[in-house]
């Protein structure tokens, strides 16, 4: 009588074991389809549009330029006159969010651009990279020039002066034709080159 009631218990225990693994496996399966969905839905439901920005500022007085960014990719060129000029390119979410900020200190000017504080912008990064970039156009009379950015690279072409620092976490940096006395290049994810 026992033995029966014992081999009926452990029937039924196998019966709900199987039942539960079936049920954790569909559960697993149904959270992998809906992930995967969402990865590939996501970016697509976000229209981009167009950002095309540009900002003029007098060089008379600047010696030092400090120029930060977020998510983009950051140019040093020459300028063909005595200021400097900023222009932004390239496609976000929200175009009317994003501005190019300059302000002065004595002889120091700092760029900075204010790019809108998406909830999705870390999640889509690694799938969906916002596609912008930025030339800050310097005259000969900038001696030194500062670029941060976090994720993107940094260009820079010709830069004549005394120093030149810049900083991306993850990018490359590519220098080009550089006149100075220091230099200070760094990456955290990426390659530094530097050419003639």
């Amino acid at each position: 009588m026992y033995y029966g009631m014992l081999e009926q218990f452990l029937e039924d225990l196998t019966m709900k074991t199987k039942l539960i693994k079936r049920m954790v496996i569909l559960s697993l399966s149904m959270l992998a389809i809906g992930a995967v969905g969402s990865i590939v839905t996501y970016p697509m439901a976000h229209k981009k549009v167009t950002v095309d920005l540009n900002k003029t500022v007098d060089a008379t007085s600047v010696k030092q330029v400090s120029v930060k960014g977020t998510s983009m990719d950051i140019t040093l060129a020459d300028s063909p006159d005595n200021k400097i000029h900023v222009s932004v390119n390239g496609e976000t979410q929200s175009a009317d969010k994003f501005d190019i900020k300059t302000k002065q200190n004595g002889d120091t000017l700092e760029v900075t651009f204010d790019e809108p504080k998406l909830i999705e912008m870390n999640f889509v990064l690694f799938f969906n990279y916002n596609n912008r970039s930025a030339t800050v156009s310097l005259p000969k009379s900038v001696k030194q020039a500062t670029v941060k950015t976090n994720f993107g690279e940094i260009y820079t072409n010709n830069f004549v002066g005394e120093s030149l620092e810049l900083k991306t976490d993850a990018g490359d940096i590519n220098l080009s034709g550089l006149k100075l006395t220091d230099l200070n290049a760094k990456t955290n994810a990426g390659s530094i080159s530097l050419s003639q």
